[in-house]
């Protein structure tokens, strides 16, 4: 991006007063500098200077802002904006900073996001707090995101995950392992792009393999758990 652009949107240019109204174009610069070089006028470079002094202002204002955003004060997040908290929430993950990452993240979706960017930071949440062992509530995120066009169907997965394996009900995990390959079903009949049909085609294996796997173990609780009503019925008796 521009940094014209950074000014504008990130510093809000106006408000400080800032104008560019009357900037040289960067793509000018050389030619201007070249011109003088082979004896040409030397006004056009005070435009240059000009030019460089407002980048060099622009640079030490971002840096400022971006400083403030790594502060390690919690204070400083209720002046961020949401997308702000967003971004450097996924900063934070590549830099190993989990529980930050983690607080910026939940602190940007309840000062809230615009509508196109809550899905993807919904499930940045839930991947976090699934890393963090906090499984419950990683399931808690991913049931707020199962009714998402482009992430419900991998939501589905991770909450048949979360019911087999934590949970330990794997009715439940059913339920959205039919649900998720009811999904890809229906995307790739009416997909056109052979990629996505193709990759359709591997998830569904992949959650039939899953269900197989589900009804087998439902069957055998359910042939553990006969005899021992049984015997608690004769038992009784």
């Amino acid at each position: 991006m521009r940094l014209v652009e950074l000014e504008r949107q990130v510093l809000d240019a106006p408000r400080l007063g800032w104008q560019r109204d009357n900037d040289v174009s960067s793509a000018l610069i050389p030619q201007f500098y070249f011109d003088y070089l082979r004896g040409g006028p030397v006004e056009p470079l005070a435009a240059v200077v000009r030019h460089n002094q407002m980048d060099l202002r622009g640079l030490a204002a971002l840096f400022g802002k971006i400083n403030t955003l790594l502060s390690e004060q919690d204070d400083t997040a209720t002046e961020i904006e949401s997308l702000d908290l967003f971004g450097l929430s996924r900063f934070l993950q590549r830099r190993g900073e989990s529980d930050r990452a983690h607080s910026a993240c939940a602190q940007a979706l309840e000062i809230g996001l615009p509508a196109e960017f809550r899905p993807k930071a919904r499930r940045e949440l839930a991947q976090m707090a699934k890393r963090r062992g906090e499984h419950t509530r990683a399931a808690e995120i991913w049931l707020e995101v199962v009714t998402d066009a482009h992430d419900g169907i991998h939501a589905c997965e991770q909450l048949a995950i979360y019911y087999e394996r934590y949970a330990k009900d794997c009715c439940r995990a059913m339920e959205f392992a039919q649900l998720a390959l009811a999904r890809l079903r229906r995307q790739r009949s009416i997909s056109r792009d052979p990629h996505l049909a193709a990759r359709c085609a591997r998830l569904e294996q992949k959650f039939l393999h899953r269900l197989a796997r589900l009804q087998h173990q439902i069957k055998i609780a359910d042939g553990l758990a006969k005899p021992l009503a049984l015997s608690r019925s004769s038992g009784g008796s």
